[in-house]
């Protein structure tokens, strides 16, 4: 049997309104038995995902698992992608990523249809091989003026999406995921207007037009 490959364990706390927090002590027992990783990071703000994925493979783990909501999915696979060039330049074997989903959402527990029970999902880890999935690079300008970059395995949108998801994050999500969703989707549309966007996919022509929201997708949920 080939030798597991070592595991960090990049945690959410503050997941689905700090459900993580709040249950980790139990939490802790079932993954410690069931995962043995070598390295736990507690993420505490946004961005974080990708700079605790980027130290943890520097450090020698070949294994990221995220555990959180799709937004902490979406750093730690960002953050892996990102290394990805410095680990076949060394011909360093390339690392796995999983994700547990804890989170508000779940549209890339959807997409790949992974169990909703924590130990369902952890066997599914264990018992099913790695596979190929493609991943999208976005290049755009942050809130600050700023060029910024980062990758996607799921999607990457702009427009009301963007205001709702801000609003579901500042929420106390006691209502649950969908109904969070909703009434924070209906908030946004109170109050959203379309904006200008430039958009250029890949080397064609770059076009400008008017958005209430535009998304590339790679997963099948959004």
């Amino acid at each position: 049997m080939p030798k597991a490959k070592p595991i960090a364990l990049i945690v959410n706390p503050y997941a689905r309104g700090g459900f993580i927090k709040k249950h980790w002590t139990s939490l802790e027992k079932v993954l410690q038995q069931s995962l043995h990783p070598e390295w736990v990071f507690f993420t505490q703000g946004m961005g974080d995902g990708r700079r605790c994925a980027e130290t943890a493979l520097q450090e020698g783990a070949l294994h990221l698992i995220a555990m959180g909501g799709d937004g902490t999915a979406s750093e730690v696979a960002s953050g892996m992608i990102a290394s990805m060039a410095a680990f076949r330049k060394e011909s360093k074997p390339v690392p796995e990523f999983s994700f547990l989903s804890l989170g508000t959402g779940g549209d890339l527990r959807r997409t790949y249809q992974t169990p909703r029970s924590l130990k369902e999902a952890l066997l599914s880890i264990q018992n099913h091989p790695p596979q190929l999935v493609d991943g999208g690079r976005i290049d755009y300008i942050d809130p600050s003026g700023r060029e910024s970059q980062r990758y996607f395995i799921n999607v990457a949108s702009a427009g009301i999406g963007g205001l709702v998801d801000q609003f579901v994050n500042r929420s106390s999500k006691r209502w649950g995921g969908k109904a969070t969703y909703l009434l924070e989707t209906l908030r946004a549309t109170l109050i959203y207007k379309n904006v200008p966007v430039r958009i250029q996919v890949d080397h064609a022509e770059p076009f400008e037009t008017c958005v209430y929201n535009v998304a590339i997708c790679n997963g099948r949920f959004f």
